[in-house]
């Protein structure tokens, strides 16, 4: 025997279309979806590739844990309430190649609010049966899966705005202290929830309007000294976590680099989308069509608070998408995570009425059964669990930890290599990459790399001067470049001599393929690794020889090899 639905207690009896009974075939099939679900959670962070966002994040954690500051000594572009937080479970990890799949454990209890936040949502305002296959639905649709599984920020921001949108419209109608703490925590963790508040506001002025077109019933009308006061206090809990964390930076006297990272550098006027054009046109277009379908859903709920609620919650997710792809500058998949469990909240109850619509059980059951295997299928064989796409990456960091010493640069792209310090401050993603076209940041990528002396480069992201550079004076090894260039790349019969230049003075040492030859460095034997200076230098070496590098000395010392790379 199932349970009432919560929002028929105490209302007279009506016939509703919305599902609420769950059968006995129907809870062994949703236990079983469920059970799928968590075991691939627990398959996926051990074969899932690296994202490029994942070693980001944790380069930024890995400063936390090891006393560097956030935007002073380590560059980031989001809110930093997530790195904080992992900073201790970073730590007692400590220093290993396969670090982002621990990590990526403790996105799974986040993984798991954020369903339960779905269930509870679908159980106020439909029934438990629509929130059962809501959450399920939600937790298989791939691009919600695998962002999910991964180590990143937007993990916590859904958490975070799926709660606050409990908080709204499960408790009294208007503001109050949870939803408002709750979006607050999610600006802490990404400046992106400025288009999240944005369009809840936007749903709400709809709602507004639709309760002046349809005056509510006796009771659902709401007072207006009572929202004000929801109002404030929403007001005040929305501030609370990002006022501590700004008087945070302040205090550290990095509140100017705080400013800069998390707003100022994320704002370019005129890139992508923020660009007018056709694409602005979707917003406009959609929108009548939006408030149309919304003031329906309004207008034939059982009251209008029950209909106030589900229409806010179609109308939020409804005009973050048409505004994520009408405005939004840069759009990745994880942009999408906000509008997923909403979408999930609206499509379901449809479905399920349509299938109760047509009184057969087989149609009853079968049909989100095969909505479900289908969305199953298709997270399965868009990233196979039986094909382990981690071992190049986890063998990549392998080599820097083997290679360098914590207090040492890499460079990188994007933090890829998460345990050193990178000698350009910047990350180079797309905001940055365009800034630096524009000329709003200078490009003194080679100039820091000649300062700092680095020796180990990954090679993902750089362009122009300084991929020419990197060519130039770094030999390929193991998906990185180090430090070295090729004297002579053919085979000799005689003695020979080679002119070079040395950009990035350290210690080198001469390897040949074909084993060890005699040569002078600059008239002087050279046998030993020797640290040499910029400048212009000249190798003699004696005899028949073949291939022949000047190579970063501790590479050769670690066993590494410009002509054949070990194996880890």
């Amino acid at each position: 025997m199932t349970s009432p639905d919560p929002l028929t207690i105490n209302r007279p009896p009506e016939k509703s279309l919305i599902p609420t009974q769950t059968s006995v075939a129907e809870r062994i099939a949703l236990g079983l979806g469920f059970l799928i679900v968590f075991i691939l959670k627990l398959v996926y962070p051990f074969v899932l590739r690296f994202d490029s966002d994942e070693p980001q994040h944790l380069h930024v954690v890995w400063g936390w844990a090891h006393g560097l500051l956030q935007y002073r000594d380590v560059f980031d572009n989001h809110s930093p309430l997530f790195q904080m937080l992992c900073a201790p479970l970073f730590r007692l990890l400590g220093e290993r190649a396969d670090i982002v799949i621990p990590m990526r454990f403790a996105m799974v209890p986040l993984f798991g609010v954020t369903l339960w936040s779905v269930y509870k949502i679908g159980s106020r305002l439909y029934s438990k049966r629509v929130a059962l296959w809501s959450a399920l639905a939600t937790g298989l649709v791939p691009v919600y899966f695998f962002t999910s599984s991964e180590f990143r920020t937007d993990d916590l921001w859904i958490v975070f705005w799926m709660l606050s949108l409990f908080a709204l419209v499960g408790g009294n109608s208007g503001w109050s202290l949870w939803p408002g703490f709750f979006m607050g925590c999610a600006f802490a963790t990404s400046m992106k929830s400025s288009l999240l508040l944005g369009c809840l506001l936007g749903a709400g002025i709809c709602v507004e309007l639709f309760k002046r077109i349809k005056r509510p019933a006796p009771g659902d009308e709401v007072p207006l000294a009572q929202r004000l006061i929801g109002f404030w206090t929403g007001l005040l809990g929305m501030l609370a976590i990002p006022s501590l964390i700004v008087l945070f930076f302040y205090w550290e006297g990095a509140f100017r680099e705080f400013y800069y990272c998390v707003i100022q550098h994320n704002v370019v006027p005129g890139m992508g989308n923020s660009k007018l054009g056709m694409h602005s046109l979707r917003f406009p277009i959609s929108f009548p069509f939006l408030f149309g379908i919304g003031y329906a859903i309004y207008r034939y709920s059982r009251t209008s608070d029950l209909g106030a609620r589900r229409a806010l919650l179609f109308l939020t997710g409804g005009i973050y998408l048409m505004a994520l792809r009408s405005y939004w500058p840069l759009i990745t998949a994880q942009d999408y995570l906000p509008f997923i469990p909403l979408a999930c909240l609206v499509v379901t109850p449809l479905l399920l009425w349509g299938c109760d619509y047509c009184r057969v059980s087989a149609i009853r059951i079968g049909v989100p059964s095969l909505a479900i295997i289908g969305l199953l299928w298709m997270t399965v064989t868009a990233h196979p669990f039986w094909q382990n796409e981690t071992p190049k990456q986890i063998k990549m960091i392998q080599t820097i930890l083997n290679l360098t010493q914590p207090n040492e640069w890499v460079m990188d792209g994007k933090g890829e290599t998460i345990f050193r310090q990178r000698p350009f401050y910047y990350v180079l993603e797309g905001i940055t990459i365009e800034r630096i076209r524009r000329g709003l940041i200078p490009n003194t990528i080679v100039d820091r790399l000649i300062a700092t002396e680095t020796a180990v480069i990954h090679i993902s992201r750089l362009q122009g001067d300084a991929i020419d550079f990197v060519k130039a004076n770094y030999l390929p090894v193991d998906n990185l470049s180090i430090l070295g260039q090729m004297i002579n790349e053919e085979e000799k019969d005689s003695d020979a001599s080679y002119s070079f230049t040395i950009a990035v003075p350290s210690t080198y040492q001469i390897v040949a393929k074909n084993g060890p030859v005699s040569a002078t460095l600059d008239g002087t034997p050279f046998s030993e690794p020797r640290r040499i200076l910029a400048g212009k230098h000249e190798i003699r070496i004696a005899g028949r020889h073949g291939p022949v590098a000047l190579f970063w000395a501790r590479a050769i010392e670690k066993g590494y090899s410009p002509f054949k790379s070990p194996d880890l």
